[in-house]
């Protein structure tokens, strides 16, 4: 099956305090190391984890396993974590390529190619339920959402988030590593900095496909709630934000980028 690699800790939500503050490092890979029958139009992908200090820059490097001829090369500094590296052209068959990612640290993964190119999934992500709220005294939004990733099991996803106030302010991106045909909640830092309590926020979830495409969700838009008498609420959970500002800072594995165009 087409899945993804865990080079690093599970990709979940995390709260971290600053002096934790490192360098990103590689999480998951599509294809994942060791992968067979991967298709022919594969674009590789990485996930970051952001462990507090950004994402830095990363080199992807696609190369014959056999020869070592390098077939696609590309640098980036994915501000949503998430680094994707376009062969141009089909890959060719019963092949074997490896992906080297070199940045703060560097990762190996090799796959082998099969004869076909890519079924879409076709998943489509439905946001279930979506709330913020908003602090005046550190000026954050602070969104919490349940988005259902297809109605179907099926192989390991790169799932997006794209939030941005309901005027277009303040657009970021989120990216995760999720299970198809399950329900995910995250909580995320979805704005910070100096502006005023908004009324709304909004969210458009995206799937991506083993090709490189996205498969947008409907944009769903929920009330901001003023917490800023009480302040947040601290929650020991994981994926839950900590009610003060220095954690705050520091929290989530956060994927942050422009929305798409």
């Amino acid at each position: 099956m087409f899945l993804l690699l865990t080079l690093s800790t599970a990709n979940a939500d995390v709260a971290m305090a600053p002096e934790m503050c490192a360098a990103a490092s590689p999480a998951q890979t599509a294809p994942m190391n060791g992968a067979t029958g991967v298709p022919l139009d594969v674009v590789p992908a990485v996930v970051f984890m952001d462990n507090g200090c950004g994402a830095g820059g990363w080199q992807l490097t696609l190369s014959r396993t056999d020869n070592g001829d390098v077939i696609a090369q590309a640098g980036d500094t994915p501000d949503d974590f998430l680094a994707e590296l376009d062969p141009g052209a089909d890959l060719e068959p019963e092949t074997a390529y490896t992906l080297t990612i070199t940045g703060s640290t560097e990762s190996v993964v090799s796959f082998t190619t099969g004869f076909g190119t890519a079924e879409p999934h076709g998943f489509v992500p439905e946001v279930v339920e979506i709330g913020s709220t908003w602090d005046n005294q550190i000026q954050q939004v602070v969104l919490t959402a349940s988005v259902q990733n297809g109605e179907s099991a099926g192989q390991d996803l790169i799932v997006q988030w794209h939030t941005e106030g309901a005027t277009g302010k303040s657009a970021m991106t989120s990216t995760f590593f999720e299970a198809a045909g399950t329900e995910r909640e995250h909580t995320i830092i979805a704005a910070f900095g100096a502006i005023n309590q908004p009324d709304e926020w909004c969210l458009t979830p995206s799937i991506r496909e083993v090709n490189g495409t996205w498969n947008d969700g409907e944009s769903a838009c929920g009330a901001v709630e003023d917490v800023s008498q009480g302040g947040l609420a601290c929650n020991s959970s994981a994926g839950d934000v900590a009610g003060s500002a220095a954690v705050l800072a520091g929290a989530v594995l956060l994927a942050w980028r422009g929305r798409r165009g």
